[in-house]
């Protein structure tokens, strides 16, 4: 899969988890985390996405939980991550 299909695979994934009623996020941004399989460069290019979103169209409670989850995946990941 090429990095932009994953990077987008990421972005579909993180959107369907924003818009579902969560408990918590931790789940999810294991989830997430997972998904991204250490990859920065994806979880960089995700937050990049999501911010553009959020300039171009203003931010909503999507974009934040998106943003949400993207920071506790990336806080969840990191040590599995450094492997």
């Amino acid at each position: 899969m090429a990095f932009d299909d994953e990077v987008e695979t990421w972005l579909k994934r993180c959107r369907a988890l924003a818009e579902s009623p969560l408990e918590g996020i931790e789940e999810a941004a294991d989830e997430l985390a997972e998904l991204a399989g250490g990859d920065i460069r994806l979880m960089e290019q995700a937050r990049r996405r999501v911010l553009a979103e959020q300039e171009q169209h203003g931010a909503n409670r999507t974009t934040k939980q998106m943003l949400s989850l993207w920071r506790r995946a990336v806080e969840r990941g990191w040590w599995k991550w450094d492997d």
